[in-house]
């Protein structure tokens, strides 16, 4: 008696199981929807290399962003995804003096990169490659100024001012990989790790970083 209750409950949990994978495979109409992402990103730390000694380590963050989308059919996916963060890092550069002179301090980064994804399987989840191109802009958030800049009352924070600060507006593409998993007909999970390489001029070589994102989307 105990042999066939267990019998029967492996066969239903095995037809469970397969009806499970036949519906995760089942094709869906994502051909011809929009579709827009809330996301977290994060963003590994990286190393800009300048010339004679100078440089920037930046640490990793943990940041924001959204996404927009078109599916063209059941596989290919083309978006537009905007990401910030802000990281702390610590720049090393040659003084006037000649000396070696290191600084501390938190910049922002925001990217905004267009996106080609290509979904390997047209049922509900699917793992998926990725490759776009955009732009990164880095603000070091230290002004390149002596001068005190525009200054005005806050009436939250007190007297304050702003100055031009150093940054940059770099070229920047990526490569990824993920999984995407639609639920139902509209809402949908994906989870997305790569690499971003910035052309940043003047640096040695390339910067390279980690990039990883959740994110929660709705199909239209």
């Amino acid at each position: 008696m105990k042999i066939l209750s267990m019998g029967l409950f492996v066969s239903m949990a095995l037809v469970a199981m397969s009806s499970w994978a036949q519906s995760y495979n089942q094709p869906l109409k994502r051909e011809g929807t929009r579709e827009a992402t809330f996301l977290i990103n994060y963003m590994g730390s990286f190393d800009i290399e300048g010339k004679g000694g100078s440089g920037v380590d930046v640490s990793d963050d943990v940041g924001w962003g959204f996404g927009l989308g078109y599916n063209y059919d059941n596989h290919w996916n083309l978006s537009f995804v905007l990401d910030s963060n802000n990281s702390n890092y610590r720049a090393t550069y040659i003084g006037e003096d000649g000396d070696v002179k290191n600084i501390r301090h938190s910049l922002s980064t925001y990217s905004g990169q267009f996106n080609a994804q290509y979904n390997f399987s047209e049922g509900a989840l699917t793992p998926f490659v990725q490759a776009g191109l955009g732009w990164t802009y880095i603000d070091s958030n230290v002004s390149n100024s002596t001068e005190n800049g525009w200054c005005y009352n806050d009436p939250w924070y007190g007297y304050r001012c702003y100055t031009s600060t150093y940054d940059d507006n770099s070229f920047s593409y990526n490569a990824a990989v993920g999984i995407r998993w639609d639920i139902g007909r509209t809402m949908f999970v994906r989870g997305t790790y790569g690499l971003r390489w910035l052309d940043i001029g003047g640096a040695r070589s390339t910067p390279e970083m980690a990039i990883g994102s959740f994110e929660i989307g709705s199909r239209f």
